[in-house]
């Protein structure tokens, strides 16, 4: 069987081309996958709005003769749609330069964004929006919650619940060292890695690490992102200079190196993510932290409460609340070995590549039956 994945594949790394990819990869033991690429490694290009429109619709052009080449001489070949978008402009795009081509082909949409429910709610996309329901054979979200949002408008027989999954390849003498070295409650390494933009929390994390120096806790941090801009990256900077952190803070940018990935969750010992991100889902670096046997600090935002049990591999905190992150990470050390066993429990329980590939195959079995 071959089956064509089409959406965000790295480069640039980020969650959902890691999802993307992680995706094909699992796809490849029941038949042929054929990549085909929707990034737009451009769009981060210095240039005024018109030069990057004139660029962006250059590239999906391409993208759409590339994808009706792929499908001229397969019929019926089923298509993973992975970078079907929630915007109202690229929700346009859709309409226009990637549904021509899906057409006379089984698609199953996989939906990697948190806000995805308000195409249907928003006056502008919320007719065109149905249509494209009514288009697409299947809905894959990753979470119950982010699939319920949607039920007033994709009937329950065209959406299903598959969570993402890694590709770190954390071996149980690895993460089971880790938790042999137990760290001191006074001295825990804290890490913060995800996209450097101020609603995923990292302002607030820096902040509890301050307090927790303050308390005593010789503790240490690592915040490893991609920033959105320079400011802000100067911003946070200043502010680690005026906590008096400069020898307790590490800011070492993008990482997308996934052994460097893997060997800083590996070396966390507490993984901080109190994100409010409007269109936050299932945070990709969470399920990295839970292969790592590292548990974490978030909020209870999105996917999140079912990603992860308060108590056991999770501590729980409101947005926008430093004192609660410092006090959740104080909790975590006082029972830091069980929590970490938890986080890798969970992971092989939910997020591994096992569990997460059984649920594809099911998937892809129905849907040869049809």
């Amino acid at each position: 069987m071959k089956i064509i994945v089409f959406g965000r594949f790295p480069p640039p790394v980020d969650g959902q081309a890691l999802a993307t990819e992680h995706l094909a990869s699992l796809l490849e033991p029941h038949g042929t996958v054929l990549r085909i690429s929707s990034m737009h490694a451009e769009a981060r290009l210095i240039g005024g709005r018109l030069a990057q429109f004139c660029r962006t619709l250059v590239h999906y052009l391409r993208v759409r003769k590339k994808l009706k080449s792929a499908l001229a001489d397969a019929p019926g070949l089923p298509i993973m749609w992975c970078s079907i978008s929630p915007s109202v402009l690229g929700h346009f795009r859709d309409l226009l330069l990637s549904v021509p081509s899906l057409r006379g082909h089984p698609v199953c949409a996989v939906i990697h964004r948190g806000n995805f429910d308000q195409l249907f709610r928003r006056p502008a996309t919320r007719y065109s929006a149905r249509w494209l329901a009514s288009f697409v054979d299947m809905f894959v979200f990753n979470s119950s919650e982010l699939s319920l949002r949607t039920a007033r408008f994709i009937p329950e027989t065209k959406r299903t619940v598959i969570p993402n999954t890694t590709r770190m390849a954390v071996s149980a003498e690895e993460w089971e060292t880790k938790v042999k070295r137990c760290p001191k409650a006074a001295d825990l390494h804290l890490l913060y890695l995800s996209n450097m933009i101020p609603s995923k929390g990292f302002g607030d994390a820096l902040e509890a690490v301050a307090l927790l120096r303050e308390r005593g806790r010789a503790v240490r941090a690592t915040f490893a992102g991609r920033w959105d801009t320079q400011a802000d990256r100067a911003a946070f900077i200043a502010r680690v200079k005026a906590l008096g952190l400069t020898e307790w803070v590490h800011v070492p940018g993008p990482v997308s190196d996934r052994q460097r990935v893997k060997a800083l969750h590996l070396s966390a010992d507490v993984f901080l993510l109190p994100t409010y991100y409007p269109s936050e889902a299932q945070p990709h670096a969470v399920i990295e932290a839970l292969e790592a046997a590292t548990p974490v600090v978030v909020t209870s935002h999105a996917s999140l409460p079912e990603m992860v049990r308060a108590g056991k591999e999770a501590q729980f905190v409101a947005p926008r609340a430093p004192s609660e992150i410092a006090d959740a990470v104080e909790r975590t050390a006082s029972v830091w070995p069980s929590a970490a066993r938890s986080a890798r429990q969970r992971y092989e329980d939910v997020f591994s590549a096992e569990a997460v590939g059984r649920q594809w195959r099911n998937l892809i079995n129905v849907w040869n039956q049809r």
